[in-house]
């Protein structure tokens, strides 16, 4: 629950430092986007561009209404939900995989070897998904 608490608290951090700033890609997300909302599908259905973040974001923005200077901090709230539901996403793989492992540890330690607890799996793997998906949110 506290490894929840600070991802959270971190992700929102990431999302407010980033929130006037957009890279490359995220502009052409918005562009996708805007398709979308136009209904061009030509543009918006592409071989090059996943379909479903610029639909996420054309919802996001119909919903939201942001003005143009506000619609790179909308795009910075939708990237932080996205987050969000990553790490649910992941507390759900990772309790697998730690079920899983204890399956195992029993065995190791009758055997005589050495298995991680479940806490320094935990940590580990909450520290993996920080640096891997922090930095995508801004």
């Amino acid at each position: 629950m506290l490894a929840w608490v600070v991802l959270a608290a971190a992700g929102a951090v990431y999302a407010w430092a980033g929130r006037h700033e957009m890279n490359p890609d995220g502009m052409s997300y918005l562009d996708v986007a805007s398709a979308f909302m136009r209904g061009d599908w030509r543009m918006a259905l592409n071989r090059h561009w996943s379909p479903l973040y610029p639909a996420l974001l054309a919802v996001t923005l119909r919903v939201v209404r942001p003005t143009p200077y506000d619609e790179f901090a909308t795009v910075q709230g939708l990237n932080f939900v996205i987050f969000l539901g990553a790490l649910v996403s992941f507390e759900f793989l990772l309790s697998r995989l730690i079920r899983y492992h204890g399956t195992f540890t029993a065995k190791a330690s009758s055997a005589g070897r050495f298995a991680l607890p479940e806490w320094a799996l935990r940590i580990l793997g909450y520290l993996l998904f920080a640096y891997a998906s922090l930095p995508l949110i801004p």
